[in-house]
């Protein structure tokens, strides 16, 4: 099947329900998030954000899971992260969602679990792998050795300066995302793209056995 032409749409936004977190989809409710939904499976960006916005509260239960152990991390991802990755799921299973049937059903038996993956790929599983790059010292916990924050310093000062505040603020620091992208004013995806480089940076400096090693242990 072929993807869906994106494009810009200008048009006013549809109207939609704004439904509870926990409120059962009756047959009239899906039919009219199966055709807003058909919209934005074909380009419309005001179809697509108006169904984010319909089904917000649900999406807004299913991510409330991931403030609370096992999900909840060492500060260095939370809850808001979880939130701007769920919307990104939603794009992802509009776009995927063949078309057929009604999208109320789909959405709720493939939103959690897709979530549940983005998490740990670009999350959980990251924040691991910063920590395996850096296995001598533990720069997770801020027990880094001297030698290895001038390490840090050094890589920081080489790179561009938002790659090299991100570097000092995630690693030496221990922030999350949100935090790093509020105090340089920059949007969180911008940041999440920003830190794909310098894992990639990390690894080619550091070398990638420790690395393999630990991703070899998996993600709980």
């Amino acid at each position: 099947m072929d993807s869906p032409q994106r494009h810009a749409d200008t048009s006013a936004p549809p109207l939609v329900p704004l439904l509870t977190a926990t409120e059962e989809l009756t047959p009239s409710l899906d039919a009219l998030l199966t055709t807003i939904a058909l919209r934005a499976r074909a380009g419309d960006l005001a179809a697509r954000n108006a169904l984010y916005v319909a089904l917000q509260a649900k999406i807004a239960r299913f991510v409330r899971r991931y403030r609370y152990p096992p999900w909840s991390d060492d500060g260095r991802w939370d809850a808001d992260d979880v939130g701007q990755e769920a919307f990104l799921v939603l794009v992802e299973l509009i776009n995927t969602w063949p078309g057929e049937g009604t999208f109320g059903p789909y959405f709720l038996s493939r939103f959690p679990w897709r979530l549940r993956d983005a998490v740990v790929r670009r999350l959980i599983r990251p924040s691991r792998l910063e920590c395996a790059t850096l296995s001598a010292s533990d720069p997770c916990h801020a027990t880094a050795t001297p030698e290895t924050l001038i390490w840090l310093e050094d890589l920081a000062d080489r790179m561009t300066p938002l790659a090299g505040a991100i570097i000092r603020g995630r690693i030496r620091d221990g922030e999350p995302f949100c935090r790093i992208a509020h105090r340089l004013g920059v949007n969180r995806r911008t940041v999440h793209r920003a830190w794909c480089v310098i894992l990639t940076e990390l690894r080619a400096a550091e070398g990638t056995e420790p690395l393999q090693k630990r991703e070899s242990e998996g993600v709980e």
